[in-house]
């Protein structure tokens, strides 16, 4: 790539990151999702010859590398987590039994009824069935009962990180319009 290409791609590239949604709040982190989307380009500009393509890859590289730059972030600085208490893991059993979900143990208050927790299961349901290639209920077990990064999910789906991360996003979609801003 010449120097001009490089200089162009490069100032799409920040464009396209200090656009993202998720980026506000983590302008510190510039750099390194700016190395990480240059990592995960790698070569394939050079053999796109289409403008609006280009920006368009760009911008799903930019939205894995936010997502995965800032988890990378929030892992190092977090703290270990307690114990987990035997109360809590009996008051929430009967929400989640079927997504095989348990609430994080920590001391976080969070007011889900159980119409909601119910709403949101059998929509997720619901949209397993409609897309039943997208393992919806798998996804949705791998990350939230389980834990899983967003990489052992991927590859646990035999799909590519930023189909996983698209997924985990229509899920988190759901959950925000069932709890409206209570869940972020």
């Amino acid at each position: 790539m010449d120097k001009l290409q490089k200089t162009k791609y490069e100032n799409l590239i920040i464009e396209i990151i200090t656009q993202n949604e998720r980026y506000k709040g983590n302008e510190d982190l510039l750099k390194f999702i700016y190395d990480d989307v240059v990592t995960r380009l790698g070569g394939i500009l050079e053999t796109i010859s289409d403008e609006a393509v280009v920006r368009s890859y760009i911008e799903r590289i930019v939205k894995l590398s936010v997502i995965t730059t800032v988890k990378k972030r929030s892992l190092l600085l977090s703290s270990p987590v307690s114990e987990p208490s035997k109360t809590t893991e009996k008051k929430s059993a009967g929400y989640y039994d079927a997504l095989k979900y348990q609430p994080s143990t920590t001391d976080v208050k969070i007011n889900i009824d159980t119409k909601q927790a119910e709403q949101l299961k059998s929509e997720i349901v619901a949209l397993a069935e409609k897309y039943p290639q997208k393992d919806f209920i798998k996804l949705y077990n791998l990350r939230f009962a389980e834990h899983k990064s967003l990489e052992t999910i991927s590859d646990e789906l035999n799909v590519s990180q930023a189909q996983a991360a698209e997924r985990l996003y229509e899920l988190a979609a759901l959950a925000k319009r069932i709890f409206g801003n209570e869940v972020s």
